[in-house]
């Protein structure tokens, strides 16, 4: 499908290497220091070094949690470059977050003429969400380009009448659930309720098309048929217990928290772009646009209330779960008209888009600075690159160490579990000092130190058991 015309291709690409300067100036240079931040890059190294592509794993144990869409994703950028590095994986970021930019520009042409659509992805780049999550080597951002490419092409079937876009639609439904399982068919709920308010009660009925559910049946299965196969207790505890039932159904109690927390994620993944949106919103409801547009709008904020109930109501709360607000967002930003004349001309938005994206990169560069102060790993690295023994944790971030080691790091449960091991040789322990009780004898010896994220890790090396 083309995304441009009418000689828009320049001024496209133009957007999108301003992009691509704002969410990469500083490349690479992110140290991946959580558990979260390196769960990917040891599944892409799995796939592309060992093989395990169908279902990559975590030291050695199949990743049942999330389908591997997103780990494939590194692992391909990482493939010219022969493994999976920390500037590999931020490549994988940006490439996710231009796809955003480029499918929210698509949705932007289904609604406004062209110079909207492109506000539209600058006002994208610039949300707190994307600036952020752009650089880090987790599935978000991915989703939500996949998220929004659906609902473009959602609003091509519905406003252009090209039904064959509905293919397009449950394809790329499949896609976003391949990158994180079931959030990715969030789009379905908005559209199904967009289709119904739009057309009456046979709007739900324009979206069969049998080709296209075929596809998605075809897409959604084989995940749940391998995760189930390599191991159903499992995958049963981790998917349908864990992430379906429990995270809605497990009591948090109430509390105002329970309003508050969800808006204040949202309105922070939104900055600062949130302050016009109120004033967005309020047009979009009372906006005397072209019936096409206003249809387009109203799919948006229903899209925007789908993320913000649905995540709200889950028993986890973390920012990244409210990033899928930022292109509806953005969009209806776009659209807006201001009424007083100093804000409706294109100098009073390229100045405020200046302001947004020097003082996000002013932030960045700050808290890149204290980011990667907050981790020293180099002596411990050396220490465990040349002793070559198995290496376990406890209470200790192993995923980093074993990105950054290229080796299996075992996570155990205690230090009294790592004293039970049926070990044959020596052994490397890394434990957080509060996890650590006093040490009797000469079996374990601390042989170095290392501090990840703010946290202190003791490095023990542990004599074979008598």
């Amino acid at each position: 499908m083309r995304l441009t015309r009418d000689g828009e291709d320049t001024k496209l690409a133009l957007v999108i290497a301003a992009s691509a300067a704002v969410l990469g100036f500083d490349f690479g240079r992110w140290v991946l220091a959580t558990n979260d931040d390196t769960r990917f890059p040891v599944l892409a190294r799995s796939a592309l070094v060992d093989g395990h592509w169908l279902l990559p794993r975590l030291n050695g144990v199949p990743h049942l949690n999330k389908p591997p869409l997103f780990a494939w994703f590194i692992a391909i950028v990482s493939w010219p470059a022969g493994s999976v590095t920390q500037w590999t994986v931020a490549a994988a970021s940006l490439l996710a977050a231009l796809a955003l930019a480029l499918a929210t520009y698509w949705v932007g042409r289904r609604l406004y003429e062209p110079g909207a659509a492109r506000r539209a992805v600058l006002i994208l780049v610039t949300t707190y969400g994307i600036f952020s999550m752009g650089r880090v080597p987790l599935p978000d951002v991915a989703l939500c380009a996949a998220m929004t490419a659906a609902v473009g092409a959602y609003l091509a079937a519905d406003l252009d009448g090209r039904r064959g876009a509905l293919i397009w639609f449950y394809g790329l439904l499949g896609v976003a659930f391949w990158i994180k399982g079931l959030p990715g068919l969030l789009p379905l709920l908005a559209i199904l309720l967009h289709a119904r308010m739009a057309h009456g009660r046979s709007g739900p009925r324009r979206l069969l098309s049998l080709p296209g559910i075929a596809l998605l049946v075809a897409l959604l299965l084989p995940w749940p048929i391998l995760a189930t196969r390599a191991d159903a207790g499992r995958f049963g505890e981790v998917i349908v217990v864990t992430d379906i039932l429990l995270w809605y159904f497990r009591g948090r109690g109430w509390s105002w928290g329970l309003i508050g927390e969800p808006l204040a994620q949202a309105v922070t993944v939104l900055l600062p772009w949130v302050v016009a949106l109120p004033f967005a919103i309020r047009e979009s409801l009372a906006s005397a646009a072209p019936e096409r547009t206003r249809r387009g709008q109203l799919l948006l904020l229903l899209w925007m209330a789908a993320t913000l109930v649905l995540t709200g109501l889950s028993y986890q709360q973390r920012m990244r779960y409210y990033v899928p607000l930022c292109a509806p967002a953005a969009l209806l930003v776009a659209g807006w008209r201001p009424r007083l004349p100093a804000l409706a001309g294109g100098r009073a938005f390229a100045a405020a888009w200046l302001a947004a994206a020097l003082g996000l990169g002013l932030w960045q560069t700050s808290e890149l600075g204290r980011h990667n102060a907050r981790t020293s790993m180099a002596g411990g690295l050396d220490i465990l690159r040349e002793a070559g023994d198995p290496l376990y944790a406890v209470d200790a971030p192993e995923l980093v160490f074993a990105f950054y080691l290229d080796r299996p790091v075992v996570a155990l449960n205690s230090y009294a579990q790592f004293r039970q091991l049926p070990r044959i040789g020596y052994a490397h322990l890394l434990i957080s000092p509060r996890s650590l009780p006093p040490i009797d004898g000469q079996e374990e010896r601390q042989v170095g130190s290392a501090r990840v994220n703010g946290r202190e890790v003791v490095i023990l090396r542990a004599a074979p058991p008598h």
